[in-house]
């Protein structure tokens, strides 16, 4: 099982594709984390934007991503009452592809730094990554 939630932004890559594609949540679920709308078994259709680039499963024709079905998301939670959140190990199914051809390379999740990450920069660079620094 996947340990991390997959929100609008994470980056995907498909087996027939040239590039990474974006994730855009699409489903109007109104669940967000970290500030990020959380992606859903109902984010599905043309989802991607940029998408991936040419589709080798079609002549290289212009990729136009259609997910049809989402697997290996987590059924520990359910979004009101239809939908599930996806995880770093989901596979999706476009249907110009086969099953579980697009996979997540990042969540779209990012860290924030705070107090307890500054704490370990030496003080001499405290002024170069927080310029007010010296005046607290």
């Amino acid at each position: 099982m996947g340990k991390e939630y997959i929100v609008n932004g994470a980056k995907a890559t498909c087996k027939y594709g040239k590039s990474i594609g974006v994730l855009q949540v699409n489903d109007n679920t109104g669940v967000s984390m970290n500030g990020s709308r959380t992606a859903t078994t109902k984010t599905l259709g043309n989802t991607f934007t940029p998408n991936f680039g040419s589709c080798s499963a079609h002549h290289n024709c212009p990729c136009i991503p259609n997910i049809v079905k989402w697997e290996k998301y987590y059924e520990g939670v359910s979004i009101n009452g239809e939908s599930y959140p996806l995880l770093d190990d989901s596979v999706g199914t476009c249907v110009l592809g086969s099953p579980n051809c697009i996979s997540f390379q990042h969540t779209g999740q990012y860290n924030v730094l705070g107090a307890f990450d500054f704490s370990e920069i030496p003080t001499e660079h405290i002024a170069d990554i927080c310029p007010i620094a010296d005046i607290l």
